[in-house]
């Protein structure tokens, strides 16, 4: 069994009994390739699953060369946030109860602890707060944040079970969790590969999407070590009605006009 074939198999047995499911890509730091492949995605799902819960979350807001892909305006940069989580710099012996106090007053709550006999008073550089978003059945991540990072933005329930991570390099700060990093070198080539074996039903608007990410990833398939899977992959897309980048296009018509009229 192929690494794709056995990546596909996994993903898709996850993604039928998902309910709730975070893609995330890095607005800066993601090549074009991982974001068309993540926007991509993203359609995808939306079409076939409706009735799912589908995150976009994007570090930072889409840059110019973004602006071609269909759902980069669903991207989010804050996730909704379900709670907040205090982060207490001491250890449990160190702690001899924690508990909740209500003023009947204001009824304003206070988070009361209780030390152990000889440990000084917390102060609030001791006491961390970070949000926490609902758990996510599934997280796709098309960058290499890391885990930290993610968990800032309340990303909290990520595991190797439950991530997948669409990368070059793993995360320094959880190398358990794998990265995937396709053979012929394109993610948008190994979401086309994924959508054909799981025979869905492409999004004209996917579609273009992965078209627009093979464009960026092969130089519009002008590198010398462009993969003949790669050209495969384009022309299933393109069967399917993609549409490849109108800028791109231009750019290549006003380079053959020029070329034309050269003395």
């Amino acid at each position: 069994m192929s690494k794709v074939t056995h990546l596909s198999h996994q993903l898709a047995q996850k993604m039928e009994t998902a309910e709730k499911i975070l893609l995330v890509f890095g607005a800066q730091t993601s090549s074009l390739d991982q974001v068309a492949a993540a926007t991509a995605l993203y359609v995808s799902l939306k079409e076939r699953n409706p009735d799912k819960v589908l995150t976009l979350l994007s570090f930072g807001e889409p840059v110019v060369e973004q602006v071609d892909l269909v759902g980069i305006n669903k991207a989010v940069t804050k996730l909704p946030v379900a709670g907040t989580v205090i982060a207490l710099q001491r250890t449990k012996d160190q702690i001899k109860k924690i508990s909740c106090d209500t003023d009947e007053t204001t009824g304003q709550v206070a988070v009361v602890v209780e030390n152990m006999p000889q440990m000084r008073v917390l102060t609030k550089e001791e006491m961390i707060l970070t949000p926490m978003s609902e758990n996510y059945d599934i997280v796709l991540s098309f960058c290499g944040a890391r885990h930290s990072l993610l968990k800032k933005m309340g990303v909290n329930n990520m595991t190797p079970d439950n991530t997948f991570l669409f990368s070059r390099e793993k995360m320094v700060d959880n190398e358990a969790i794998e990265n995937i990093y396709p053979e012929h070198g394109s993610f948008s080539g190994l979401v086309a590969e994924l959508l054909r074996q799981w025979a869905w039903q492409i999004d004209v608007d996917a579609a273009s999407n992965l078209l627009l990410g093979l464009d960026a990833r092969t130089r519009n398939f002008t590198n010398g070590d462009t993969e003949a899977v790669l050209f495969e992959l384009a022309g299933w897309l393109l069967r399917a009605g993609g549409q490849r980048s109108l800028a791109q296009t231009q750019r290549r018509r006003e380079k053959v006009r020029n070329r034309n009229l050269s003395p």
